[in-house]
């Protein structure tokens, strides 16, 4: 049986969601590496719609692995 694992980027005052506003300015290597260490271990991720529309307009031309 596997794992269920749910992420969600929260700021301190309960913001999920607040595009460019107050997420992405605060995206460091620290960060980064955080998230990327929680994605490390994922065999398959469920997306909403415009997640899912950002990821597939950035992997394609990716050079990272």
């Amino acid at each position: 049986m596997r794992k269920i694992i749910s992420s969600l980027f929260v700021s301190l005052d309960g913001v999920a969601e607040a595009p460019d506003t107050w997420h992405f300015p605060y995206f460091d290597d620290e960060m980064g590496n955080a998230v990327g260490t929680a994605m490390a271990d994922c065999d398959a991720m469920l997306l909403g719609r415009v997640q899912y529309q950002e990821f597939a307009a950035y992997w394609p031309t990716s050079e990272d692995e």
